[in-house]
């Protein structure tokens, strides 16, 4: 059976992000043209900007473009350190380039919200396109995605647990953490349907543990401290992250 041209090419497009190496930087940190898409931010925190001449530079052909200066561009919005970045391809590539050759990282926020950052390592780090997926009883498992939604629907939210005895250092490695299951802990507190909870990390992603009986918990931030919630799809899911707009004169 022979394919039209026309078809494997259409397929040949939708498959070359998922297909492609994830691009390595330069010796000065700065990432070449890629179709990879979804981008982890590893600084504190990183600024998108726009421009009302976006959306009009992306309708035309890459060589029409003339020279662009998003460093002029005005700050819109702000994503935190953890938060996941999916970049939009544009003919190709889902880096622009200013006229100065430096990259920039073209960023679809949802909602209509569209800018570009740096595309630097300072700032950026490529990552899996896929985000977390449960297993058969709906656990998560051992990942590097930080922010979550609350998605469990009781009226009382959904619970927050930490033994008494849990240790303030709890990364320390002379920390002895409680053996009972995170299940029999007190409640601290419980967060609404809707509300993102950023997890802890640690060496292997975030931290999470499992009780004798399978049920996973994560560790989230949680007041001035952290607790343990069900990390599981019947309660969370895995999402972006938050994203904090820029108020006007700051």
């Amino acid at each position: 059976m022979r394919f039209p041209f026309t078809l494997l090419l259409a397929l040949m497009t939708l498959l070359a992000p998922a297909l492609a190496e994830a691009p390595r930087c330069n010796d000065q940190g700065k990432f070449p043209d890629s179709p990879w898409r979804a981008w982890s931010v590893v600084a504190e925190r990183v600024e998108v900007r726009a421009s009302a001449s976006l959306l009009a530079l992306l309708g035309t052909p890459r060589a029409g473009w003339g020279p662009v200066d998003p460093a002029r561009w005005t700050p819109r919005w702000i994503v935190p350190r953890g938060y996941v970045a999916m970049a939009r391809v544009v003919q190709g590539s889902t880096v622009l380039r200013d006229g100065a050759g430096l990259p920039w990282l073209l960023i679809d926020l949802g909602a209509g919200r569209l800018g570009v950052a740096p595309a630097e390592s300072r700032y950026f780090y490529p990552i899996e396109n896929d985000p977390p997926r449960p297993d058969a009883v709906g656990a998560y498992q051992r990942t590097l995605h930080v922010f979550w939604e609350v998605v469990d629907s009781d009226p009382a939210g959904l619970n927050v647990r930490l033994h008494p005895r849990f240790p303030r250092r709890f990364d320390d490695c002379s920390a002895v953490w409680p053996s009972t299951p995170v299940r029999d802990w007190p409640i601290i507190g419980s967060v609404p349907q809707g509300t993102v909870l950023q997890g802890v990390t640690g060496n292997l992603g975030v931290i999470h543990v499992t009780d004798p009986d399978k049920t996973a918990w994560v560790m989230v931030r949680f007041g001035q401290g952290v607790g343990f919630v069900r990390w599981n799809a019947r309660f969370v899911r895995p999402v972006a992250g938050p994203v904090e707009p820029i108020r006007s004169g700051r």
